[in-house]
């Protein structure tokens, strides 16, 4: 085997093995759970690293062998949940981000949505309008390298699993800001496109 070949094959086993960390402890700390797999592998130095992008198709592969029926009847109440309170929000334009819109969710994946105010503080007033009842933050988003800003978040539970808010101007729809895994533009659904969703997670839980 060339050394090439044994390079590729050692980022492989330890993006699966990242993987299986990620699904056991349920925390996406991707850049931990790379590290800590390569110390289980005995692998030194940053080049011999996989990528997130191979990590979160790693995660897709395990979760398909090992969990997938449980896998889909977790995922299909998620996105019954992500409808139900995109339903509630729906004077704020709410979008569906990351995990569960990008197709690689686990059923320790937060529901994030995206929603659109101004001014801010109408979300909470909603909220309280529909007896939810949240915790308040804020969180940075980056769009660039040197542009972040932070935008105020609302943490509900709606079924089984809490639901993250983030709050921006209504302008805030023409530009997504950056995914947490590959620097590209968060990709956003609105809830005519959670059909599509459904359809994504059945192709995928169907065997090889």
């Amino acid at each position: 085997m060339s050394g090439r070949d044994r390079n590729t094959a050692l980022r492989l086993g330890i993006a699966r093995e990242a993987a299986r960390i990620v699904s056991e402890s349920g925390r996406r700390d991707f850049h931990a759970a790379k590290r800590k797999a390569a110390e289980r592998l005995g692998a030194r130095g940053k080049g011999a690293l996989p990528t997130n992008q191979e990590v979160e198709s790693a995660l897709l592969e395990h979760q398909r062998l090992f969990h997938r029926d449980d896998h889909h009847q977790r995922i299909e109440r998620m996105i019954d949940e992500a409808q139900a309170a995109m339903e509630k929000l729906a004077a704020f334009e709410p979008r569906l981000v990351g995990a569960l819109a990008n197709g690689n969710a686990d059923e320790n994946s937060m529901i994030t949505l995206h929603v659109f105010s101004d001014p801010p503080e109408d979300v909470p007033t909603h909220l309280t309008a529909c007896e939810l009842r949240y915790r308040s933050s804020e969180r940075r988003v980056k769009y660039s390298e040197s542009h972040l800003e932070r935008v105020p978040t609302y943490q509900i539970t709606l079924g089984e699993h809490d639901i993250l808010l983030l709050v921006f101007p209504r302008d805030g729809l023409r530009q997504a800001p950056l995914a947490a895994v590959g620097g590209r533009p968060a990709r956003r659904l609105s809830t005519g496109k959670l059909d599509e969703l459904r359809a994504h997670y059945q192709d995928i839980r169907a065997p090889w």
